[in-house]
């Protein structure tokens, strides 16, 4: 079957937060399906700038979202509710190229992504991660977190290469 480009699957676009948006490669696959990048967040000021000039209609939040200022400012935008939650926390201490320690203060940042996955409610949330995070404790939490808020989770290991 031939794929003529990605579907849209509605006329009144789902709005979308991304998280650890880096440049905006996951909210541009979410944008060519029809939804909105409405904000986004990522500490790296140039990632930010890039974000902005990808798409201007979202705010993007410069800043470490371990700060209350700058999570608190988040959440005060997204009042309003979004649909969608997006985004790949680091995982530098996960990866496979990386030292994988178990204590890099990294690992725990997916807890601010809940953080915001829990204050909004989303119809849904996509996190993008390593594959060995599906063999961490930190998953389990994430699966804990997510069952206690009514979501189901379906995790699975893909190429990016397909997508």
């Amino acid at each position: 079957m031939q794929n003529d480009g990605p579907e849209v699957i509605s006329e009144m676009p789902y709005r979308v937060v991304d998280l650890f948006c880096g440049a905006g490669g996951i909210g541009l696959g979410f944008e060519q399906c029809g939804f909105t990048v409405v904000a986004a967040t990522d500490i790296d000021r140039a990632c930010c700038a890039t974000h902005q000039r990808n798409f201007p209609q979202a705010r993007v939040f410069e800043g470490d979202i371990t700060l209350p200022e700058v999570m608190d400012d988040l959440l005060h935008h997204l009042a309003g509710g979004v649909e969608v939650v997006v985004g790949g926390p680091p995982c530098q201490g996960f990866s496979q190229l990386g030292r994988q320690l178990a204590d890099d203060p990294r690992n725990q940042l997916w807890r601010r992504y809940m953080d915001v996955v829990a204050a909004t409610r989303p119809l849904l949330f996509l996190m993008e991660n390593v594959p060995p995070l599906l063999r961490s404790a930190e998953w389990e939490a994430i699966r804990g977190i997510a069952a206690g808020l009514g979501y189901v989770l379906d995790a699975r290991v893909v190429n990016s290469a397909d997508y």
